[in-house]
């Protein structure tokens, strides 16, 4: 008995120094969400694409920022695409099965003349909202993540649309954005009670305090009770008018409220590994790994 013991122990210990010396997959598709509309995911994920395209390490990767809110699509409208009818005229190559490579580049569109920084999604006509199922974004998704390098994904807010859940399913990681209050903190916990029963890895979610500002609580004390990482925050940056149809990010680098919201966002999408940490996390040994139980180990 105590040789079965043994063996057992010996057993485990060479699995763990398995695990430990796994080689761990490199994501490739992050999903910016918000439990409720207003609290600045689209935003984030605009930037977040920005950001990844700018530090792309070759001129050939493509970076792809997809849409898949269908409640309250913003996103086409901020990037300056109102009359673009993406996902509406997409429909039916991907109910056809016919989305090749070569179709799905003519319905993307290059935005801010960034040759590489691709952008899908929105949908105009309201009755094509129940057109769309899982299967289609799905399908969507899977000929997006074959051409791109990195995929980010406006996500949208409550999940009770196909395109929300199908996002917040299939992405390497999900950035939780909340605005700072208590309404968005208790919309999270209750969207966080429903993942596990659509099929949703509540493990995967780390928190971004969105319109943060010196006033407001410690992030770690607004978190509690959440059992979830919070990974940064991003400061408020005036008003959506000043952030639409241009490229603020890429083009606003000297103001001091651009910057820190870039630092802020690099040492976020670091923690989700979707960039490669900075030269002093290598050094320290700093980098994150996993959400694991709500938290990063």
């Amino acid at each position: 008995m105590k040789e079965i013991e043994n063996c057992r122990e010996e057993m485990s210990r060479k699995q763990y120094e398995l695990n430990s010396t796994k080689e761990e997959k490199e994501p490739k598709t992050l999903a910016v969400w918000g439990p409720k509309p207003g609290d600045g995911a689209s935003t984030v994920a605009k930037a977040a694409a920005e950001l990844l395209w700018e530090r792309r390490t070759e001129d050939t990767e493509k970076i792809v920022l997809l849409e898949y809110n269908t409640r309250t699509p913003y996103l086409k409208y901020q990037l300056g695409l109102d009359g673009r009818n993406l996902l509406d005229d997409m429909l039916p190559f991907i109910s056809a099965s016919k989305l090749t490579p070569d179709i799905l580049g003519k319905y993307m569109v290059t935005i801010y003349n960034k040759e590489g920084l691709q952008f899908i999604g929105g949908i105009k006509r309201p009755e094509l909202n129940g057109r769309y199922n899982h299967i289609h974004f799905n399908f969507l998704l899977d000929a997006v993540e074959s051409i791109s390098q990195k995929t980010v994904i406006d996500a949208g807010n409550i999940p009770d649309q196909a395109g929300t859940v199908t996002a917040l399913k299939k992405a390497d990681y999900i950035l939780a954005v909340l605005q700072p209050s208590y309404v968005s903190k208790q919309c999270f916990k209750h969207c966080l009670s429903l993942f596990p029963a659509l099929g949703i890895n509540p493990d995967k979610v780390g928190i971004v305090y969105n319109r943060y500002s010196s006033q407001d609580e410690d992030p770690q004390v607004m978190a509690a009770g959440l059992n979830t990482a919070v990974l940064g925050t991003l400061n408020e940056l005036g008003s959506e008018k000043n952030l639409t149809g241009h490229s603020w990010l890429l083009d606003d680098k000297g103001t001091k409220t651009v910057t820190a919201y870039r630092e802020n966002l690099k040492n976020i999408l670091e923690a989700c590994r979707m960039l490669p940490p900075g030269e002093s996390k290598k050094k320290g040994g700093l980098l994150p790994r996993f959400f694991v139980k709500g938290a990063i180990k």
